[in-house]
């Protein structure tokens, strides 16, 4: 899990931007559709809750896990009092929240968020590309509700809400409840010390014959309360079984790793360092990553930069 670590500038242009789409779009398609279902239900508690332009303009700004359930969980509990668990008004309330949001993902706006957010890959499973682009045929990573549109339908248009990840992430998730898992806006495995580590290294180098039939990497930490997050996260996302699927990117940086050891980057700089600035430079393009590298526009960079810290590093 990588942490999409947005800053204040990022965030006020983002919710600039959600401002400007509920003047334009948003709050005339809810005002006759979301809203009307309660209006005409007597739901008069929901109504004061979600029921005003400001309203809308607050709860899609919603910022955190913490206050994104305090709210979700605080509407659910009023709307169902209310509704007196009518499934026929839940359903209709679903239906047209979902309406609400598919409409806003496919507006520009959506687009602009996705470009300020710039998350070039996917921070759930770190493999798989999430390019935005605007022009011309436009394409974009798909959104994760982190909080269901099925459970909390009142959260389908919460920006914070929608985490943009690959589609195989986003379907592995779909169904699954959110305990013990990150919420990628405010957390990451680096947090618990949750790394991938080599099973073995010199024996895989030697027997790349059996290769195929070995784990090569797992998920590890000292953190005592990491083991039910690393669980969480295999069971949702099955990342060690995705990641042990890697096994020639593994076995190239293994090489790689034990080739371009400190000897060997020393004599390279030596010999270049009219062209080289920084050793560190040198070291980033000889096994693909630094230890302060961007995950979010690097595939697999959380997989390589704890593989060469275990090689290089590790006691």
């Amino acid at each position: 899990m990588i942490k999409i670590n947005l800053s204040i500038n990022q965030i006020e242009r983002i919710n600039s931007i959600i401002d400007n789409d509920i003047d334009s779009f948003l709050w005339k398609g809810y005002n006759e559709c979301v809203l009307e279902v309660l209006r005409s239900n007597k739901l008069t508690q929901t109504l004061e809750l979600i029921g005003t332009k400001e309203k809308l303009k607050e709860n899609c700004k919603i910022f955190g896990r913490k206050k994104l359930l305090a709210f979700g969980n605080k509407v659910k509990t009023v709307f169902e009092i209310e509704s007196a668990n009518n499934l026929t008004i839940k359903e209709k309330i679903k239906k047209e929240f979902t309406k609400q949001y598919t409409n806003f993902s496919h507006r520009a706006c959506a687009y602009e968020i996705l470009s300020i957010i710039n998350a070039s890959v996917c921070p759930y499973c770190n493999r798989l590309y999430t390019f935005t682009v605007e022009e011309g045929k436009k394409t974009r990573p798909e959104f994760d509700h982190f909080y269901s549109k099925d459970d909390y339908p009142w959260l389908a248009i919460s920006i914070y809400n929608l985490i943009p990840s690959c589609g195989i992430c986003n379907k592995s998730k779909s169904s699954k409840d959110t305990i013990n898992l990150l919420y990628p806006y405010e957390e990451s495995f680096e947090e618990y010390d949750i790394h991938f580590n080599l099973i073995d290294t010199v024996p895989l180098l030697l027997d790349e014959m059996n290769i195929k039939k070995k784990r090569l990497v797992k998920m590890c930490s000292k953190n005592a309360d990491a083991s039910r997050i690393i669980n969480k996260h295999n069971n949702c996302f099955k990342l060690e079984d995705i990641y042990n699927e890697h096994r020639e990117f593994i076995i190239d940086l293994i090489k790689r790793i034990y080739i371009f050891n400190d000897d060997c980057i020393e004599s390279i700089y030596q010999s270049y360092n009219d062209i080289i600035d920084d050793i560190d430079d040198l070291r980033s393009m000889s096994l693909g990553t630094l230890p302060y590298h961007d995950y979010l526009n690097t595939p697999l960079a959380k997989l390589t930069n704890d593989l060469i810290e275990q090689m290089l590093y590790d006691d």
